[in-house]
């Protein structure tokens, strides 16, 4: 599975000003269906990658942004 999406977000800065940024992210998930399953379901053409949260923090002491994202692949209807 291959998903990509665009972001924005914004960095307030020390002095009270705001930048804003964006980026691409773009990820490949590999998976393995279940040896024990018997009967495997059709894997649709497409499907629906839904962003649940996504964490971001800058670790001053490594200079250093880590970033974190929770999603889920279901169905598009």
């Amino acid at each position: 599975i291959t998903s990509s999406s665009r972001r924005d977000y914004t960095v307030n800065m020390p002095d009270g000003s705001v930048r804003t940024h964006s980026y691409l992210w773009t990820q490949n998930i590999k998976f393995q269906s279940c040896s024990h399953e018997e009967v495997m379901s059709a894997v649709p053409a497409s499907q629906q990658l839904s962003v649940d949260q996504i964490f971001v923090m800058y670790d001053a002491s490594n200079q250093l942004i880590r970033f974190a994202m929770s999603n889920k692949i279901g169905s598009i209807h």
